[in-house]
Formats: structure tokens, C-alpha cells, sequence
């Protein structure tokens, strides 16, 4: 079952104010910038949900988005109405603990929160598809079928089960 979340105003605004900084910082516009924004509405979400601070300052993170006990959590957002887990294939596997999925419809700040999985067993699993702009830049990715993800965002115990079990779900 999927949670669906809706952004209120105020969040939008500061995630509108967010995406200007960087516009500001560092040229991004159109499509490019259109892609942080749906990040950030994805991470600003899954960041409520986990009861942890979001990080809003115009920065590119360090390959990972949150800091929830003591594990990083690399929030994935898509527009696609397929929601698979795509990871690009630049991430460094140990980079992150935990991927989140999420899809974002833009217009409406709406966010459904699609699942999680082991960023190991992800980078494991996962089918990588090449990919080359049209500039001839690298845009290979890793695809991850969301029907593997585990529902809804990480809780800790079933983190702590999995973790002496010695097993990603």
C-alpha cells in the first residue's frame, strides 16, 4: 500500500525558495532545475516522515540527503508514472545505507511514497541501463522494479530485524 503525502504552502514555498538559491548559485534552469525541485520535495517529505531535519541550503549533497539513526538515506524521486528505483550508476556503492522512492506530481506538490530497500542490495540487483546524452555525457543508470521496494519509509526496528538477521529484504 502506498502512502501518499501532500506538500502544505509553506513547504512548497521554502522548497521554491531552495530551488531559486540554486538557480542563483549555480545557473541551473528549465528541465535540470525542475529535477532538484522534485528531489527536494521527495526528501522534504520522507525527511517528516522520519522525523528528521531537512537540509534546504543550496548545496550539492555528499551523496546522501538525511541523517536517520545513524544511517544515510538517499532519497529518489521520479515524475514517471512507473515509479522504479532509479539510482544513477556515478553513486559509489557505501555512499548511502538506505534508497527511498518516491514519485512527485509537481503541480500539485503531491508525493507518493513508493518504498525503500538496502542501498547494497539495490547496487547488487539492479539492472544497469547505458545511457548517453545527446552531448555524448555519461547518464548510465541502475534500475530497481519498485515491486521489490519494502512499503512505505524504514522504521527501526524492522531495520534492527533485518540487520541480525543479516538479510536485505
Amino acid at each position: 500500500m502506498q502512502q501518499t503525502y501532500q506538500l502544505d504552502s509553506g513547504q512548497r514555498a521554502a522548497i521554491k525558495g531552495w530551488t531559486q538559491d540554486l538557480h542563483r548559485r549555480f545557473g541551473l534552469t528549465g528541465a535540470r532545475l525542475e529535477r532538484w525541485e522534485v528531489g527536494k520535495m521527495a526528501e522534504l517529505t520522507i525527511a517528516r516522515m522520519l522525523n528528521v531535519s531537512p537540509d534546504l541550503r543550496a548545496e550539492i549533497d555528499p551523496g546522501f540527503d538525511l541523517l536517520w539513526n545513524g544511517l544515510t538515506v538517499d532519497v529518489k524521486a521520479t515524475t514517471h508514472p512507473a515509479g522504479n528505483l532509479l539510482v544513477s550508476a556515478r553513486v559509489q556503492a557505501g555512499t548511502s545505507d538506505i534508497f527511498q522512492a518516491c514519485r512527485v506530481d509537481i503541480e500539485t506538490g503531491q508525493v507518493i511514497i513508493l518504498g525503500w530497500q538496502y542501498a547494497d542490495h539495490v547496487l547488487e540487483q539492479a539492472t544497469y541501463v547505458p545511457r548517453r546524452s545527446s552531448s555524448g555525457g555519461d547518464m548510465s543508470y541502475y534500475k530497481f522494479p519498485r515491486n521489490e521496494l519494502i512499503t512505505g519509509v524504514p522504521t527501526w526496528s524492522e531495520h534492527v530485524q533485518n540487520y541480525f538477521e543479516g538479510v536485505a529484504v
